[in-house]
């Protein structure tokens, strides 16, 4: 099949980016052909208000020049580009969207929109479009199909699909045996977190947490890998709290699985969450995890089997685990193990191209002309 990916964020350093990224790897070494196009709205104008509408807009006179009637399959990433996308394309191409989050509630937890005003209206009918225009969507877990459908203007017939995430395991576990670029502390317990440092991703719970488990022991050294716009709040309480000399501010990092072959605990703290990868490493990494109960993290982590799930925004639940977790050698490696049959399991790239092509052939006989 000759396949065209749209995106708004590839290439860059956000699990969109990366779950890109795994598939046009996954589909290339299948023999299809993939093109990608991606454009941002906002690059050009990075400190100016851009509604929806106008976004879709911009990207759609980008993506105007396009020969859509030269591809079997498009498969658009995100709201954005799928809206746009569903104005342009001949309707004998199929249209498959992935979206990979609630954004609406996503800006509103991020402080970006207020409930019920005209920008959050504005901000669920653009999502419920990027849906409803697509043949197929595509959505990574049980979880976010469930808000699109009781929490958007979607009827109950609308075509989902869900299709979890998958790594490339053998690159992981060679990034792995690549010498870390940071030295690890002798002596000292290492937790460590990967995130964007943004309200979403719930650090202020995990610094409080931390302060708790500092009462009770100082044998330890918490690495935050990750950059965002808290940065300089989430410093400044963790120095605040005590926690200077506990918690490490790396920033973002290249190699990630040799950072977390290091670490004995991944702790990840978010208020809301589709199916993050950085849950999907720590698991294939062989760490056991301390997660919260946000989105769709439960469908990855079975409580008590292959890691601990505490309630989000529950700092005391959290430090708990975290401590039990510290003081249970046996408990950690039956976790790890557990946690690493399971993401082998299930985050294969292989099964998520497989899934993937699946839908592709669904969409080419429920409404294309074209054949593979």
């Amino acid at each position: 099949m000759k396949i065209l990916i749209t995106s708004i964020t590839y290439p860059g350093k956000i699990g969109v980016s990366t779950y890109i990224q795994q598939l046009i790897q996954g589909l290339k070494s299948q023999g299809h052909l993939v093109d990608v196009f991606s454009h941002n709205p906002l690059i050009k104008n990075p400190t100016k208000q851009m509604t929806p509408k106008t976004q879709v807009a911009v990207y759609r006179a980008a993506a105007a020049h396009l020969s859509f009637e030269k591809y079997d399959i498009i498969h658009s990433q995100g709201i954005i580009p799928t809206v746009a996308i569903s104005q342009l394309r001949p309707k004998n191409v199929p249209l498959i969207s992935s979206l990979h989050g609630t954004l609406a509630f996503n800006m509103l937890m991020n402080g970006a929109l207020k409930k019920n005003t005209p920008a959050w209206r504005e901000m669920l009918n653009i999502e419920s479009q990027a849906i409803t225009s697509s043949d197929i969507c595509i959505v990574a877990s049980h979880w976010l199909k469930n808000v699109f459908l009781t929490q958007y203007k979607i009827q109950k017939n609308q075509p989902f699909h869900i299709v979890p995430y998958g790594i490339n395991t053998k690159e992981f576990f060679q990034k792995m045996e690549i010498p870390p670029p940071i030295t690890k502390p002798k002596n000292k317990f290492i937790l460590v977190c990967t995130a964007r440092l943004i309200p979403l991703k719930g650090h202020l719970f995990l610094l409080d947490a931390l302060a708790k488990l500092k009462q009770q022991r100082q044998d330890w050294v918490f690495w935050i890998i990750g950059d965002g716009p808290l940065r300089i709040q989430l410093t400044q309480k963790a120095n605040s709290l005590g926690l200077g000399g506990y918690v490490q501010f790396l920033g973002n990092q290249e190699n990630v699985p040799a950072l977390l072959k290091e670490a004995d605990l991944f702790v990840f703290p978010s208020l809301q969450d589709n199916m993050p990868y950085a849950v999907m490493e720590a698991q294939l990494a062989g760490i056991p995890v301390s997660v919260s109960d946000a989105g769709g993290i439960p469908e990855m982590v079975k409580n008590g089997d292959t890691g601990f799930v505490s309630p989000r925004k529950d700092s005391h639940t959290l430090y708990l685990n975290i401590k039990k977790l510290m003081e249970n050698k046996p408990l950690r490696d039956s976790m790890s193990k557990n946690g690493w049959k399971w993401a082998f399991e299930n985050w294969s790239i292989e099964k998520m191209i497989q899934n993937t092509l699946a839908v592709y052939h669904q969409a080419l006989l429920k409404g294309g002309n074209k054949q593979e």
